[in-house]
């Protein structure tokens, strides 16, 4: 029986660290950026983006610094190595809370990857 729990505990540890986001790196605006890696066929890969921003602080009317916790979006794009073009097809933006309040899809699609941009150093990564 024990090793019946360790069998189910095991699994469910590697299933976890499975769904995890790796970091990648932090951009001029403090965002945080993280990448899970779904495939890749013949330099074109596909993967997660989240993209997590910190929190802000800003004077109210009464002169008051308010702080506003940061959300997240997660989004799932496609990477062409042999093009240098980029898609994003769905995303989901998250409160602090982890609380969804926008999502949708289909809005980038087939875009050139301007240099010097977050895109840019993913292909760099990915590609190279």
């Amino acid at each position: 029986m024990k090793v019946f729990y360790l069998l189910l505990l095991f699994s469910f540890t590697a299933y976890s660290q499975e769904s995890q986001f790796e970091y990648f790196e932090t951009d001029v605006q403090d965002k945080q950026w993280f990448i899970k890696l779904e495939k890749v066929n013949n330099g074109h890969w596909e993967f997660w983006i989240k993209i997590v921003h910190p929190s802000t602080k800003t004077k109210n009317k009464k002169g008051q610094y308010v702080t506003k916790k940061g959300n997240y979006a997660i989004e799932f794009c496609e990477l062409d190595c042999n093009n240098s073009t980029y898609s994003i097809s769905d995303f989901t933006i998250y409160n602090s809370k982890g609380v969804p309040i926008d999502k949708g899809n289909s809005y980038e699609f087939n875009k050139r990857i301007v240099p010097e941009t977050m895109m840019d150093l993913l292909k760099n990564h990915l590609c190279e």
